[in-house]
């Protein structure tokens, strides 16, 4: 499915002749092919498995366009698509709606008819994304592009971008049993249908950066999900040409040259520049007055660019903000329940007493889905964090609230900061608590609280700082 772009993630087979074993699993299947057609779920099996038997005529269908042939293929391709025409005949719950666009799709790319594509239009703002996706994929395979476009204006209703990502929204609940439709199948479903429509449609490079954030260990959720993913990204990269990709590259700032580079195929690295303020180009340009950055494409390509400069201010200074996620922090005298802190206030001092305990509450919010947040706490250096989970504070109270969505990944405590990790952040609220003791006498600056995406570095939110004085 994607063996000739394996280089464009850094990967290297360790499969010497990969053409070679591909034919000797996919001949070795009809061994285990059913007298009625089907495949069962495990080699050996009795019955027939709808979803098993779809995928490998998918496979079959795929390997035709992959170059393999009819005769490398061990089973008898006409008595599985008799069998699933069979199947798809007999189901009647909307749950199976995907399982029925699939069939469609694979009936349509393999050029035979079928008539169980005919009521799923007929109701297609019914129908959940993944199954209007395939649907639409099948009518581009039968060349019917208006229903296919009327298919994908349907799924865009449900596409919420922000910043370089896009959040599809929940349309209808998955059956919990769909293993084999999950969240990152349904974007490559869509990435897919939206690239094959319009490949220089922005809407995917939102999909194909959200996708390539989602993967985890080297594949996507499963094997399955991963070849869907995989085979999106193929469309991609024949729709865009990147293989034609063939371009140099220069920035400069007030007409001096700081980065260039050249950009060859579709596995082209990119090129990054890191710059203190210090560097006599930066340091030279006139202050309070905007410069002029240029990005230069010389060739065949499209040219994508970031640029983002960082720089730092006394911590009592900053003030919160919320650029995606909005973060609430909350400081308590564990004595007397008073709020010590004072929130959105032109106060930036916090007043503290040694020796006494005090409760931290950080409120975190994000009116979409997220993955990989990271949230640091920093406490004052005069201050040490108490870890529950030690025997000599083993009283010591740092619940956190487990709401769906929002399953703690890994929590760090260090000298002066407690981090939080999430893999994945569902929109929503969530909220964490720790404790800390005032020990050392003295006035200490205090970073904000602050969350970020960490492979979005737009994508952030923080408290206030503040100057902490403990008497």
């Amino acid at each position: 499915a994607f063996g000739e772009y394996i280089d464009v993630f850094g990967l290297n087979s360790k499969i010497a002749d990969t053409e070679k074993l591909v034919k000797s699993y996919i001949s070795s299947w009809g061994n285990y092919q059913l007298s009625n057609g089907g495949f069962p779920y495990w080699p050996g099996g009795e019955y027939g498995s709808p979803y098993v038997s779809l995928r490998m005529a998918y496979i079959y269908a795929l390997g035709l366009e992959r170059g393999y042939t009819a005769e490398d293929f061990g089973y008898n391709i006409q008595n599985l698509l008799d069998y699933i025409n069979s199947q798809m005949n007999k189901l009647y719950d909307t749950k199976d709606d995907y399982l029925r666009a699939y069939g469609a799709y694979i009936f349509a790319l393999l050029d035979k008819p079928e008539s169980f594509s005919i009521s799923l239009y007929n109701r297609k703002s019914d129908l959940n994304l993944s199954t209007q996706a395939m649907l639409g994929l099948a009518y581009l395979a039968k060349g019917e592009n208006e229903k296919a476009q009327t298919l994908a204006n349907e799924i865009r209703k449900y596409l919420q971008i922000d910043g370089r990502t896009v959040t599809v929204l929940r349309k209808t609940r998955n059956n919990m049993w769909d293993w084999y439709n999950s969240d990152s199948e349904q974007m490559a479903l869509i990435l897919q249908l939206l690239c094959t429509i319009n490949a220089q449609d922005q809407m995917v490079d939102k999909l194909i950066y959200t996708l390539l954030q989602n993967q985890s260990h080297g594949y996507w959720s499963n094997t399955a999900t991963t070849s869907r993913v995989l085979e999106a990204i193929y469309a991609y990269i024949k729709g865009r040409k990147l293989d034609e990709t063939n371009y140099t590259a220069v920035v400069s700032v007030e007409g001096t040259k700081l980065l260039s580079g050249s950009f060859n195929g579709a596995a082209a690295k990119p090129k990054t520049l890191k710059l203190p303020f210090e560097d006599e180009l930066i340091a030279g340009l006139p202050k309070d007055t905007p410069a002029t950055v240029s990005f230069q494409k010389n060739g065949q390509g499209n040219l994508y660019y970031t640029m983002e400069m960082r720089y730092a201010m006394p911590d009592e200074y900053l003030t919160a903000r919320d650029e995606g996620l909005k973060v609430e922090y909350t400081i308590i005298d564990s004595e007397t329940g008073e709020v010590v802190n004072k929130s959105n206030s032109a106060d930036c001092l916090l007043n503290l007493t040694s020796g006494k305990i005090y409760k931290a509450s950080i409120k975190l919010e994000s009116h979409k889905s997220r993955d990989y947040v990271a949230l640091r706490a920093p406490i004052p250096s005069g201050a040490e964090i108490l870890d529950s989970s030690l025997v000599t504070t083993g009283t010591v109270d740092d619940a956190y609230e487990y709401s769906w969505g929002h399953w703690l990944s890994n929590k760090t405590i260090r000298d002066n900061e407690i981090q939080f990790f999430w893999d994945s952040f569902s929109s929503g609220t969530t909220t964490v608590n720790f404790t800390f003791r005032a020990s050392r006498r003295g006035i200490y600056p205090v970073p904000p609280v602050q969350a970020e995406c960490m492979y979005e570095g737009e994508t952030f939110g923080r408290g206030d700082g503040y100057l902490c004085i403990i008497e």
